[in-house]
């Protein structure tokens, strides 16, 4: 039986409704109710704004099929050097609830809750707690849904979705200024040039997946248009993610990765196929209809996050195969895949909950407190890590 966790995209339409959660079969996330995307969209993007429009049809792409087979992803597993643990010694400001995001940059990992504690936290490389950055409310500095996260050299940012917001802060936690964010956005990334990438959720103005800005957040161009009658309903995990290479960009399920320079511009297009099928085409327009009416349950597969690109261009994700969650392992240049279903023969010294990829293109995954129960061979874990665990805190794993 795979683990049963509500989904935190699921606790956001909780939080504002008041409702009881509900038990949903998956781990990591799956499923996006986003009603309240319905309601928020309507006080978004009040004014047409003049800016181009591509879609990047001249892009390079590749095909990839994921198959169901655990075989090329125990592969991978077998190839994987034995992880470093990093305790994430909370302190009463750095105490967070769940892990949204995780990014190493700067000598830092920064901790992204958008859901429990709803903060942006760091830790240093050994784990111990650096500052807190922003927190709940509606004075400046301060944000209701801090959705997404970037950091660069000098600044860190915040995009805080219902209030259509960037907040921007220094590295040592301290609050410089907001800009407003001129579409509804669910995730943001700094490009290297000064610009912003934002995701852009469907709207009856502004029908593209991506937009770029400027510096101050004027839209310049607005990338990738959603397919006609396209309603949504899910909202990807960390839907735009960095590396060493450049920047991944994936909406499920409309099942196409994008590849981009660090300066926005498309360098490839994935066209994802399934050996068990996708999803069916009515969910792809409305996935949230699909969820309600039992749709998603009869079949078709899915990728829930961006996938995580490594240096050696091995990417790692999440899958739905109804409604239960897989890892899933492939590689571009081999065009192998397989995936495994969470909490069956998992080891604590493999990959558990990938999140991200380190400063220098390594893989970082998790073990926390919800996940000891699925796994064979906690007991190995040095008496360090289980005491910290035992404690309710999480350990990255650094492959």
């Amino acid at each position: 039986m795979p683990c049963i966790k509500m989904n935190s995209f699921h606790a956001w339409h909780l939080f504002l409704y008041n409702k009881k959660p509900i038990r949903i079969m998956k781990y990591p996330s799956t499923i996006f109710c986003s009603t309240i995307l319905s309601v928020l969209l309507m006080t978004a993007c009040n004014h047409r704004r003049q800016f181009d429009t591509h879609n990047h049809l001249a892009a390079d792409v590749d095909a990839l099929t994921i198959i169901s087979s655990e075989a090329y992803y125990n592969k991978v597993l077998q190839t994987l050097p034995s992880p470093k643990f990093v305790i994430l010694k909370e302190n009463d400001e750095t105490m967070y609830s769940t892990i949204s995001r995780v990014i190493d940059y700067a000598g830092k990992y920064f901790v992204l809750d958008s859901w429990g504690g709803r903060k942006l936290v760091s830790f240093d490389h050994d784990g111990n707690p650096v500052a807190v950055y922003g927190k709940l409310g509606n004075g400046p500095g301060e944000y209701t849904i801090p959705i997404d996260a970037d950091i660069d050299d000098n600044y860190v940012y915040i995009l805080d979705s219902p209030g259509r917001s960037l907040l921007i802060y220094n590295h040592d936690g301290s609050y410089l200024r907001t800009f407003h964010v001129p579409v509804f956005a669910s995730a943001l990334c700094r490009l290297d040039n000064g610009n912003y990438m934002f995701k852009v959720e469907p709207s009856d103005t502004l029908k593209y997946q991506l937009c770029l800005t400027d510096s101050n957040l004027n839209i310049i161009s607005a990338l990738l248009p959603y397919p006609a009658d396209y309603v949504g309903g899910w909202h990807t995990k960390d839907a735009i993610r960095k590396d060493t290479q450049g920047i991944t960009y994936y909406e499920s399920p409309l099942d196409t990765i994008y590849r981009f320079d660090r300066n926005g511009m498309i360098t490839n297009k994935i066209a994802l196929d399934f050996d068990e099928g996708s999803l069916d085409p009515k969910a792809k327009m409305n996935y949230l209809k699909a969820f309600e009416t039992g749709l998603l349950e009869k079949g078709g597969m899915q990728l829930t996050n961006t996938p995580i690109f490594t240096t050696d261009g091995i990417a790692f994700s999440d899958l739905d195969k109804k409604l239960i969650g897989h890892n899933v392992v492939f590689n571009l240049n081999t065009k192998e895949s397989g995936i495994q279903e969470y909490g069956k023969h998992m080891s604590a010294y493999s990959l558990i909950t990938p999140v991200a990829s380190s400063c220098r293109g390594q893989l970082i995954s998790y073990l926390s407190p919800e996940n000891m129960e699925y796994l064979e061979d906690v007991e190995s874990l040095p008496d360090s890590i289980k005491a910290a665990l035992a404690d309710g805190c999480k350990v990255l794993q650094i492959f």
